[in-house]
């Protein structure tokens, strides 16, 4: 069911969307097939800034599509090198702290689930 309405952060990128939709497909290629690697870059780029989503067909069944998926993890998402630094608090604190993707910065870690619940089975 929808209402009708569109979470703010959407509405810049339908109109990206929408503005690739229309540009012509042979568009800027002048007069060559790219390459495989020239729309893996393409691709990423655009995954990393939130233009576009990959997305790839596939089944687990007798593992048809698991190593593409993987493939395509490796290749168009975002490594913790490519995020900037995790922020957080001390705990008992207030104090704000960042711990960057090395492994030279201490151990940080955001638990799931701190106790056993009824539903878990545990």
């Amino acid at each position: 069911m929808s209402t009708g309405r569109r979470p703010p952060n959407t509405a810049s990128s339908c109109s990206t969307s929408s503005r690739l939709r229309r540009q012509p497909v042979g568009e800027g290629l002048e007069g060559h097939d790219p390459s495989v690697e020239d729309i893996r870059t393409a691709l990423r780029h655009g995954t990393l800034e939130g233009i576009c989503v990959p997305i790839l067909n596939g089944s687990a069944f007798k593992n048809k599509g698991v190593q593409p998926m993987l493939d395509a993890v490796v290749d168009f998402l975002p490594s913790p090198i490519d995020l900037p630094p995790t922020q957080g608090t001390k705990p008992g604190k207030d104090e704000v702290i960042e711990r960057k993707p090395s492994d030279d910065e201490p151990f940080a870690a955001s638990p799931s689930r701190s106790r056993p619940t009824r539903t878990s089975g545990n």
